[in-house]
């Protein structure tokens, strides 16, 4: 029986996805709007994105907390049991984490360094894409 409902449930989301909308464009002054119902608050124009993982963020502000330190979180996400960062070349996703004494390389999870430093909400950016652009943000 649940199985049946979800079914048709998403059938009909499916249907609504797919109908086109369409509407007509209405001119509308937002100073006389303004002073019509003071309710309504003016505000500049969000910027316009500017990293990878802003355009789906929509309006609001970015905040850039401050750079990655490779090595601290190569100890963070191993241990500090020998674990330190080196690279392969020059670029953003030329970082990895080696331990003493073994042949054995792991990757770094930038994100969770930053979240873990900064904020849950934050996250790791390559910025350019040079060994020394990561930095954490979020997006509120």
């Amino acid at each position: 029986m649940l199985l049946s409902h979800s079914l048709g449930a998403i059938t009909g989301l499916m249907a609504l996805a797919t109908t086109p909308i369409s509407a007509t464009p209405v001119s509308v002054d937002p100073v006389s709007a303004a002073e019509a119902h003071p309710a309504i608050k003016l505000r500049d124009p969000a910027p316009v994105p500017s990293t990878p993982k802003d355009w789906w963020l929509g309006l609001g502000t970015t905040i850039f907390y401050g750079g990655v330190d490779m090595g601290e979180a190569c100890v963070w996400q191993y241990g500090n049991f020998g674990w330190y960062c080196a690279q392969r070349g020059t670029g953003a996703f030329d970082w990895y984490c080696k331990i003493n004494g073994l042949n054995l390389e792991m990757s770094i999870d930038v994100d969770a360094y930053c979240r873990r430093k900064y904020d849950p909400r934050a996250w790791g950016n390559f910025g350019n894409g040079g060994q020394y652009d990561w930095q954490c943000m979020a997006h509120f």
